[in-house]
């Protein structure tokens, strides 16, 4: 008899250290985050038939079948803290059911979006949208040939190896609002005025190991003591589990690889509003006060100069008026001209607070508003001690 219970706690444990590793490699690589708290609005998907595929309820034996909810939470999870100082899942209203108001127009579901966004205190709204395929396709991949020799050699080494390939195609597509104009009621979601960046990520293939594709199933594992574990259990139920998981994971990682790779774009946000705050900000505690240190950066176009800031820690509140510029001559051009504002406050201490709100506001013919969220937590629970919470520039 097969000890499945054996098999799985080694392959936990090869998981584990695979885990850990990558972790490890991924945190040394780590980038401080975008100061922004962003709100999700949840996604449904679009099922995109191949040619000659049924529609209607005729079981397909093998396919992709992707849950918008655990796409949503994956892309959540993703953002939150790492790609973004806070990520936020805004939820359906409680007083309809989700497909009545999936049915409602899109300018009421819209409203409905941004008010919760508002409520939520963000400052980026993420919208996406999922397609997919239902069809996979499986097939062996280099590894098969590797592996068998550890087959040869018997013992269950081979059923570690990811031996077995999935194809499929799923997209995942975003679009990244500034919430500050369409609260201006100088955009929409709809129209798109207020988009910062586009984003989009795509699956294409996964392999799973035979432990994945047997699931602890004891005539598979009985099987493969005459059989090579690489030609068995392709295209099970647990198989088709385990590929929907992972193109739900992938689709998260490569949406989140997206916000990395504009993350400039995001926080310049040059062609909407033309200001920023320089993430290389710095946060002190003095006694009971929290004193903020940073600069706004201005391009100098409508806007001639930066009007005033104002900056929250829990339910405190300091603000002020900026004062006089300078040239910023790393980022100016001959066609770009970038100005600095630098600016400081002190804040009553929050030691309950999560992170620090900043918003600045230009003036000029057409004044314009930022919010920014900074992570903070080096402050929990740590009352009056001193420290200092810095960001280095992305």
């Amino acid at each position: 008899m097969i000890d499945t219970d054996a098999i799985a706690a080694r392959a936990a444990l090869a998981l584990a250290l695979a885990f850990g590793a990558g972790c490890a490699s991924q945190r040394a690589r780590e980038e401080p985050p975008l100061p922004f708290h962003v709100a999700v609005i949840p996604f449904t998907a679009d099922e995109v038939r191949d040619p000659g595929t049924p529609a209607g309820g005729e079981h397909r034996e093998f396919h992709l079948a992707l849950d918008p909810d655990v796409v949503t939470k994956a892309v959540v999870a993703g953002l939150d803290g790492s790609c973004f100082a806070r990520a936020t899942l805004i939820a359906y209203p409680k007083d309809v059911s989700r497909e009545a108001f999936e049915r409602l127009p899109a300018s009421e579901r819209d409203t409905y979006w941004v008010r919760a966004c508002e409520a939520a205190g963000a400052d980026l709204v993420l919208e996406c949208e999922l397609a997919y395929s239902p069809k996979l396709r499986s097939a062996h991949n280099e590894k098969f040939w590797m592996n068998l020799p550890l087959f040869l050699l018997g013992g269950p080494a081979c059923y570690f190896v990811d031996d077995v390939s999935y194809q499929g195609d799923a997209h995942l597509y975003g679009s990244l609002f500034d919430l500050n104009a369409i609260r201006a009621e100088h955009a929409t979601l709809e129209d798109g005025r207020a988009q910062i960046l586009r984003l989009e990520s795509r699956f294409q293939d996964t392999s799973l190991d035979f432990i994945d594709r047997a699931g602890g199933n004891v005539g598979l594992f009985a099987a493969s003591i005459l059989v090579p574990a690489g030609l068995l259990s392709h295209e099970s139920s647990n198989a088709e589990r385990k590929v929907s998981a992972a193109v739900s994971v992938d689709l998260a990682r490569g949406l989140a690889r997206s916000v990395r790779d504009g993350a400039r774009e995001i926080l310049v946000a040059d062609r909407l509003a033309g200001f920023h705050l320089d993430p290389r900000s710095s946060v002190e505690i003095r006694g009971n006060l929290l004193h903020f240190r940073g600069e706004a950066v201005l391009r100098r176009n409508e806007q001639e100069r930066m009007e005033s800031y104002s900056i929250r820690l829990g339910s405190h509140t300091a603000s002020g008026e900026f004062g006089d510029a300078a040239p910023d001559p790393a980022d100016t051009t001959r066609r770009a001209r970038y100005l600095r504002f630098p600016f400081e406050a002190d804040v009553e201490l929050d030691p309950t607070a999560r992170s620090l709100e900043i918003q600045l506001v230009a003036a000029g013919a057409s004044p314009g508003v930022r919010t920014f969220t900074i992570l903070l937590p080096e402050l929990q629970g740590r009352g009056t001690a001193a420290g200092t919470v810095s960001s280095e520039r992305p």
